[in-house]
């Protein structure tokens, strides 16, 4: 019993307190840049809480949701899932919100060596922004590593992003919950970016300036249809190997291939089933299977 109230405790004060109702046979781990938005509005919904139509989803995450939810986390026997993303294309996901969003421009202008005012006219690079990530501990949980504690404690299925929708189709069938609407999800959500081939190196332009090389003009960096480059394409050898090193973890503790190839740009979150369509979900690994050399110390 102490072991478990051990646990529920580390829960509890996670930075990302896991997805989790005393409704809901099990739970699922997040992380910021990961299909996270997507994920609580789809809970949300499951929970008859509309408010998420209307009001943020991670407002009502952090003002509403119920924290008692967390206090027998693991007492419950629970079923544990946790979705990650690509560190390469997830990398490139969290420069973007960076850019749209200013979260770490105050760091950043610090970090350069440059007046604010500049980084807030004209932005940074996605190179300047992985240097960063890599030499200051002291950054916004957008950029942070994928890996937790919590994934040794609770032994989660891992669900790579690409597969999501199915496999929340796959709770709903076999959980008998509410078939969700994913088209009407995204869009409340807004949660895709327009990612393009712009045909040449990216990662060394300033994004959030009005730039004659870009594809279109860029009046404002919060704008969501203004379109950013495939993730490949923010990338040389140089930067390559920076997220090879700064999310080293990720890629050995989910298995993801170190290498750029494996990078493709399919509709966001896998293919959609129509609502109630039977879908046959593949094996994905645990992390039981994994060798124990894969398990960095946290």
């Amino acid at each position: 019993m102490k072991k478990s109230n051990s646990i529920s405790r580390q829960i509890r004060n996670h930075t990302h307190k896991p997805i989790l109702h005393k409704k809901l046979p099990f739970g699922i781990l997040w992380t910021a840049k990961s299909g996270c938005t997507f994920l609580w509005a789809w809970f949300f919904f499951q929970l008859n809480r509309t408010q998420y139509k209307r009001i943020p989803i991670h407002q009502i995450r952090r003002c509403h949701y119920d924290t008692k939810a967390f206090q027998n986390a693991v007492a419950t026997d629970k079923k544990w899932y946790k979705v990650v993303r690509n560190p390469f294309d997830r990398a490139t996901s969290s420069y973007i919100h960076a850019c749209r969003h200013k979260y770490d421009d105050a760091g950043i202008s610090k970090f350069l060596g440059e007046p604010p005012e500049n980084i807030d006219k004209k932005g940074f690079t996605f190179r300047q922004y992985i240097t960063y990530l890599r030499d200051c501990k002291d950054t916004n949980i957008h950029g942070h590593p994928q890996n937790s504690p919590l994934d040794l404690i609770l032994q989660p299925t891992i669900i790579d992003l690409r597969q999501m929708n199915d496999f929340l189709r796959k709770l709903e069938q076999q959980y008998n919950l509410k078939p969700a609407n994913f088209d009407e999800l995204h869009k409340i959500t807004k949660s895709t970016t327009i990612r393009v081939n712009f045909n040449f190196f990216t990662g060394d332009t300033k994004f959030r300036t009005n730039n004659p090389s870009l594809p279109s003009v860029r009046s404002s960096p919060v704008d969501r249809k203004e379109p950013f480059p495939l993730t490949t394409e923010f990338y040389d050898d140089s930067i390559e190997a920076m997220v090879l090193s700064l999310f080293e973890q990720d890629f050995q503790r989910y298995q993801y291939k170190p290498t750029l190839c494996e990078i493709n740009h399919p509709t966001p979150y896998g293919k959609m089933p129509s609502t109630g369509e039977k879908i046959n979900f593949p094996n994905l690994p645990n992390l039981k299977n994994l060798p124990a050399n894969s398990l960095p110390q946290t």
